[in-house]
């Protein structure tokens, strides 16, 4: 159960958004007599019997539950996998952008006439520098 502290127990405004805070906030204790009363929005007659119906049905309850359970579930490993996507993202471009890095200096370096045995010092291939 959650609390709306905002809502008042009385139902002077009836605003379709004050109607639904407070049957969210009142309806484990309203009777069906009341619902169809104090309510005249046709959508919350609807949440209600469904509410009811949940609540006595033990197999939709916890079938409902093990929905509830799956949707958690699958919103979890959809940001763990977006997350180590990420990680695995910046890796791979973190090492990108070292090898960018060597190969600007290695160009440079041959540029003013260094040999190809930066290939060793800079730890690039020498076909890479063979580009150049």
């Amino acid at each position: 159960m959650f609390e709306l502290p905002g809502v008042k127990l009385e139902m002077r405004n009836k605003s379709d958004k004050h109607q639904w805070l407070y049957f969210i906030k009142n309806a484990h204790k309203e009777e069906e007599d009341d619902i169809m009363v104090n309510y005249s929005i046709p959508e919350i007659h609807q949440a209600y019997f469904l509410l009811k119906q949940f609540s006595q049905d033990e197999e939709t309850r916890l079938h409902a539950e093990a929905r509830q359970l799956a949707i958690m579930t699958e919103k979890i490993s959809i940001a763990n996998a977006e997350k180590k996507g990420e990680e695995r993202g910046l890796k791979m471009g973190e090492k990108q952008g070292q090898k960018s890095g060597k190969l600007l200096v290695a160009k440079n370096l041959m540029q003013k006439g260094m040999s190809i045995d930066i290939a060793i010092v800079t730890q690039l291939d020498i076909e890479d520098l063979n580009a150049f």
